[in-house]
């Protein structure tokens, strides 16, 4: 089965026209699948984060050091499987954790682009 979706993969992108990665390390990993070929059709589109609205306060988060916490950011919609992580989070309090953290965390952007 393995097998027959990297096979798919490949041939996506031999027939793509455009290939974007977000970093450099997914725009090797293409460029390794296409044995180097086309390499000029693969651009890195960095993910875009503002450093100074998400800028890291060690004062601010030493306080979460020793909690245990599961982000999920995805859509809440059945076909993301965000119950699954929600009934391992239970599975995880139920046999090991005393306490966790589940945040959960849908970002709807379609009215806002």
């Amino acid at each position: 089965m393995y097998q027959f979706f990297l096979k798919y993969e490949k041939n996506a992108y031999e027939y793509s026209d455009l290939i974007i990665a977000v970093d450099t390390k997914i725009k090797n990993y293409i460029n390794d699948e296409l044995d180097n070929k086309n390499s000029d059709k693969i651009i890195i589109l960095k993910n875009a984060i503002n450093d100074e609205i998400f800028k890291y306060d060690e004062k601010e988060n030493i306080k979460y050091f020793n909690e245990n916490i599961i982000l999920i950011p995805r859509r809440l919609v059945p076909k993301n499987g965000v119950i699954f992580a929600v009934k391992a989070a239970n599975e995880l309090v139920k046999k090991v954790l005393k306490t966790l953290k589940c945040i959960l965390l849908e970002m709807e952007l379609k009215n806002k682009i």
